[in-house]
């Protein structure tokens, strides 16, 4: 062995020490008085500095904006209408096919996609919110004109500072994955891929 460390709180060492057991209690007081909503405080109420109230505001409104985030990624073809108030008037879209510009274009685009793949579902599996920025990476699968597929992606979302308006969305994935559902197209993705991998990958040995 070259390291140990040891973890305890030294509080539960003071609190059965005569004279120090009235520090530790009054300090896990103040504690509790300052962060549990929970805890009968027997301090009198103190009011609350902006720098306090400027955290929680921001905490919710971070939770607010994961929210919006999460609708916008993970739409279908029965709730996609309910994330349209959420777009700004500058807002675009872009994935790796289509450049989308104002929310009116992009109703009109999800109206037509979810028409043409009713069943198409996305499934967030990791998903954060940093300075007005949502991130996620996510499963998209079902049929599209018949033909169906599964695609992993990420998407990025951003949001007008301080607001749960979105300006911008651009999601990530292969139209590759896409195209391996359609029998027609199924063969040149799967030379591609084939192609490619003979070139940079080492490990790789081609069925050809």
């Amino acid at each position: 062995m070259y390291f140990q460390r040891d973890y305890y709180s030294e509080g539960d060492i003071m609190a059965t020490i005569p004279g120090l057991d009235e520090a530790i209690g009054g300090f896990r007081t103040y504690y509790k008085c300052s962060v549990d909503p929970t805890f009968d405080c027997p301090f009198p109420a103190t009011p609350q500095n902006s720098e306090s109230t400027q955290l929680r505001s921001q905490s919710k409104l971070s939770s607010d904006q994961l929210v919006v985030g999460h609708q916008l990624v993970e739409i279908n073809a029965e709730n996609w209408t309910s994330v349209l108030p959420f777009l700004a008037n500058n807002y675009e879209y872009h994935d790796p096919i289509v450049d989308i510009f104002g929310p009116e274009t992009m109703a009109e685009f999800l109206g037509r996609l979810f028409a043409g793949s009713s069943d198409l579902y996305t499934t967030v599996e990791d998903e954060t919110i940093v300075d007005d920025i949502y991130m996620a990476t996510w499963t998209m699968s079902g049929e599209f004109n018949g033909a169906p597929f599964s695609a992993p992606g990420m998407s990025i979302v951003k949001f007008v500072e301080g607001t749960t308006q979105t300006y911008y969305s651009r999601d990530y994935y292969t139209e590759g994955d896409v195209m391996l559902g359609v029998p027609e197209l199924a063969g040149a993705v799967q030379g591609f891929r084939d192609y490619y991998r003979s070139a940079v990958d080492p490990t790789y040995i081609s069925p050809e």
